[in-house]
């Protein structure tokens, strides 16, 4: 990342750390999540085969081209269960807030942001969003780009109360476009 990507990540991270709002929430089930393994591919040998899957599911035979582009500062993190160190989650992310979270065992999309915010398209991922803003909140994630996953907002949630799993938001398009195991 250049100086002025470093100064744009910046401020954007003040402005998702702002935004942050107070909350009453709390799952019933704690299950606290550890971000590592953060990767800056930038050609296809950077890559795990689960990464090549997940990846290839959103950009196709423009996977090795963007990875290729500075611009974009493709990462790539693990997210991990605290306790036992499984790898439960891959977060994608690039340049502009882009992000996409998929299950680490199958190609699942489980979360998808653009600018910076993570959309909400399920109540039950509200005990994910909650831990994965924890894990974020860390200062040892290593993950350059900002990402609110805005377990908080309560907005959010009250306007997918009532709807169906897979249904809501731009994840019935992307699980389409993309070709990815459903919800």
């Amino acid at each position: 990342m250049s100086d002025a990507d470093d100064t744009y990540s910046g401020m954007v991270a003040d402005a998702v750390r702002e935004r942050a709002g107070a909350s009453r929430y709390e799952p019933e089930v704690r299950r606290p999540l550890v971000i590592d393994g953060v990767i800056r591919p930038t050609k296809l040998e950077d890559l795990e085969a689960a990464d090549l899957l997940h990846l290839r599911a959103i950009f196709a035979e423009r996977l090795e081209k963007h990875l290729a582009d500075r611009e974009r500062a493709v990462e790539r993190a693990l997210v991990r269960d605290a306790a036992s160190g499984e790898i439960l989650y891959r977060l994608y992310t690039w340049n502009h807030g882009a992000a996409y979270l998929f299950d680490a065992a199958r190609v699942r999309l489980v979360a998808h942001a653009t600018q910076h915010t993570i959309e909400v398209w399920s109540t039950a991922q509200r005990p994910l969003f909650y831990e994965m803003d924890l894990a974020l909140a860390r200062p040892d994630h290593g993950l350059r780009q900002p990402l609110a996953f805005e377990h908080w907002n309560e907005g959010a949630w009250d306007e997918v109360i009532d709807e169906q799993p897979g249904t809501v938001g731009s994840q019935p398009w992307l699980t389409d476009l993309l070709a990815l195991d459903g919800p």
